[in-house]
């Protein structure tokens, strides 16, 4: 069941997040370093490791709080590590991004830049292009958006 009345607990949210981002699981022995680590669900603590290995998810007061409900602030915080840009709208982007860069729409060029983490194409390009001109991707680049020859790559 989801539940869709009830609030999401801190570890839920990691766990949904690390999946949409493709977050690589982590070593549980990571969550130790927390004095209620061990207190993560066990369903969920390869994906909690994973967020708190990337720097996504940190505690407060040496806690975790896995079972608390997230606030909004602190969702908003983790999505600004997680995404330090979006794209949403037919552009040409060519500045430098420290951080992970998601597009979200179609007719995106990205020219001449770099992208520090991981380049998300994510389903709002549709069956649209994205123009990918003399960009380097440190982290991953990960394609969820666009047709099968929709995304371009010029070297």
């Amino acid at each position: 069941m989801l539940y869709p009345s009830q609030y999401i607990t801190r570890e839920e949210a990691f766990v949904v997040l690390a999946r949409a981002f493709e977050v690589a699981e982590g070593d549980v022995q990571s969550l130790d370093s927390y004095s209620d680590g061990r207190a993560v669900s066990e369903w969920a603590r390869n994906a909690v490791a994973g967020m708190v290995e990337a720097g996504y998810v940190g505690g407060f007061d040496g806690k975790l709080a896995p079972k608390a409900s997230i606030t909004r602030a602190e969702f908003a915080a983790m999505m600004s590590k997680l995404v330090t840009q979006y794209v949403t709208e037919e552009v040409t982007v060519s500045h430098d991004v420290t951080g992970n860069l998601v597009v979200r729409s179609a007719g995106v060029t990205l020219k001449d830049m770099t992208v520090e983490g991981d380049l998300i194409l994510a389903d709002g390009i549709g069956e649209g292009d994205a123009i990918l001109d003399h960009v380097t991707v440190k982290g991953r680049v990960i394609v969820r958006g666009g047709g099968g020859e929709s995304v371009h790559f010029n070297h």
